[in-house]
């Protein structure tokens, strides 16, 4: 079975066995979160004090959703454009926030949000989006920058970033109202381990920093990290494998007259025409992307190797034969 269906990176695997094999096991880790935190702020030219670990990105959502609704005594709404990564709207719907949702016809919609001056308003938004691929303009983000102040707070996931041609982004730990959240698990291939982590002004971690767990980072994942923060090729070397792949998925979309968006991730959104796609797929094999909620015939297909593309294509064709897709 091909998985496609996680946006993980199997074109270029970091090998960490050798970092692994030096682990001493029988040791606690905790006492050493600092070496990363170190690391971290000599890769971005930042102090330690603007970053926060996490058990993986969605910990540091999590942390951060709670630390900013106990903050706000429980007065507080998400404010959320669809479609987005949907973990982000459960964590925050069962931890007791208010949710204001809406949709945008494909693009990451902006225009309609709308702040309550009585409650504490935190935005989360995907750059580039999960699961559209699309990213934000240089006006859009000044505009989010601007409004970012007072009780509205950002949460500003960039899980995807590094796949992005010519990134438009916002200044790290500027604004004390913005978190930028970031992982290890998809450019550089350590989704199995779970470590990702937040940047932002000092006074923003200072807020969450009281709901991290000393011990969520494990020793693999911390010297793990530590380790692919000194790889300086593997990034660009990922980024070209993961662009020929696209391209010659794109050209097999055209071929077979399937409508999809142009993404700026490590994965493609493309029309369906019938909801038994994916498990018509997975019956040759391939498991493709989750159900987006109200958009029942599109689906997400990740970028993975080469052999794993071929594959998928082959499937496609199947599918395609079958007025599938």
């Amino acid at each position: 079975m091909i998985d496609l269906s996680k946006n993980e990176n199997t074109c270029n695997i970091l090998d960490v066995k050798d970092i692994v094999n030096k682990i001493d096991f029988n040791r606690y880790s905790f006492d050493e979160n600092y070496k990363l935190l170190d690391e971290l702020a000599s890769f971005y030219n930042l102090n330690n004090d603007n970053f926060v670990l996490g058990n993986g990105s969605s910990n540091v959502i999590y942390m951060s959703l709670l630390a900013l609704y106990k903050k706000a005594n429980a007065n507080i709404k998400l404010i959320a454009p669809l479609p987005t990564f949907e973990l982000t709207i459960e964590y925050a719907r069962n931890i007791g926030y208010s949710i204001d949702t809406f949709y945008e016809e494909f693009e990451i919609g902006i225009s309609k949000i709308n702040l309550d001056s009585n409650k504490t308003n935190v935005i989360y938004i995907a750059n580039p989006n999960n699961p559209t691929g699309l990213t934000l303009n240089k006006e859009k983000l000044e505009y989010l920058n601007s409004i970012c102040k007072d009780n509205t707070y950002m949460l500003f996931d960039e899980a995807y970033f590094e796949f992005a041609n010519d990134y438009e982004g916002l200044e790290l730990a500027k604004n004390p109202n913005i978190l930028h959240i970031r992982t290890f698990s998809k450019m550089y291939s350590l989704a199995g381990i779970r470590i990702g982590y937040g940047i932002s002004h000092s006074d923003f971690i200072n807020i969450i920093k009281p709901y991290f767990s000393i011990d969520a980072i494990n020793s693999i994942a911390l010297n793990c990290a530590i380790y692919t923060l000194k790889q300086k090729d593997f990034a660009n070397t990922t980024k070209n494998i993961i662009n020929e792949n696209k391209k010659y998925l794109e050209e097999v979309f055209k071929e077979l007259d399937i409508f999809y968006y142009k993404s700026q991730a490590n994965f493609i959104l493309h029309k369906i025409k019938d909801i038994n796609y994916a498990n018509y797929m997975k019956e040759q094999g391939i498991i493709v992307g989750r159900n987006i909620d109200n958009f029942p015939l599109l689906n997400r297909i990740s970028i993975g190797n080469i052999d794993e593309l071929h594959e998928f294509t082959k499937a496609l064709r199947l599918a395609k034969a079958k007025n599938l897709v």
